[in-house]
């Protein structure tokens, strides 16, 4: 019977290698405006977010891939996607 190896050690012509890697949003609040909603029309506070999707590489956030921005009525709860020039940011 064989004993068991330590991850990464050499068994023969191989390695093992072990990853844990993942991706996943996240959400900055950067301001709050005053909008009329276009779903229920009621003139309320829309928080604006800077939402960034990350590759993460043992837990650890490493490559962006895509960065948006949000605002959400905080009358009815629809979330809309806005350009970074609509919301002030250059």
């Amino acid at each position: 019977m064989e004993r068991a190896r330590p991850c990464g050690q050499t068994l023969g012509n191989l390695t093992r290698v072990f990853f844990i890697f993942g991706w996943g949003w996240k959400a900055t609040h950067l301001a709050t405006t005053q909008l009329t909603c276009p779903r229920c029309g009621n003139h309320v506070a829309h928080p604006v977010q800077k939402q960034v999707l990350k590759i993460s590489l043992f837990f650890v956030p490493l490559i962006p891939l895509k960065t948006k921005y949000t605002v959400t009525c905080t009358a009815c709860g629809v979330t809309r996607e806005v350009s970074p020039a609509a919301v002030g940011v250059h």
